[in-house]
């Protein structure tokens, strides 16, 4: 497997041009699936989501509250993880996560630095998990924040590759 960087953004809603960005996680692997570096930022939000659903979900698991305190603002973060990925030499890595196109149209609509560095491909965790038939039997629930979702996914994507490409 080629070295990835894995993504996950944490949102208000579904629609890039609508929603706002809450917080975005990047953890590039190597071709063994170990972790060489990651990193997560919240971002600045003080408003009220539309959406019950988003809005219980995130007071819930404490990413409202987060974000209230955090003074980062969308270029900052645009400005911040391009850096990150340049400096560290991720450029055009697959981009790996649950849903990577959804991701991919937030961070093209909120952070149009970002966008440019990852490579065309997508790693898609949901559509391997549909191939083999195991929607919705992952141990672990998504906390739906950005860094551990990504570290429970990595951590299943290393269990189908022990099981099935030993």
């Amino acid at each position: 497997m080629k070295p990835l960087l894995w993504c996950d953004c944490e949102t208000t809603g579904l629609d890039p041009q609508s929603h706002n960005l809450l917080e975005i996680a990047l953890v590039a692997t190597d071709e063994n699936l170990e972790v060489e570096d990651k990193i997560s930022l919240v971002l600045a939000y003080q408003g009220f989501p539309e959406s019950n659903k988003v809005r219980k979900m995130h007071t819930e698991n404490g990413l409202f509250a987060e974000c209230n305190l955090s003074q980062f603002t969308t270029e900052d973060v645009d400005e911040e993880l391009t850096a990150w990925v340049m400096e560290d030499g991720y450029v055009n890595r697959p981009l790996a996560g649950t849903n990577p196109e959804f991701d991919r149209r937030f961070i093209a609509q909120h952070l149009p630095h970002l966008a440019g560095v990852f490579h065309y491909r997508n790693f898609d965790l949901n559509s391997l998990r549909f191939f083999f038939g195991i929607t919705g039997q992952n141990k672990t629930r998504p906390r739906h924040r950005a860094l551990s979702d990504l570290e429970r996914d990595i951590a299943f994507v290393k269990e189908m590759r022990r099981l099935y490409h030993p």
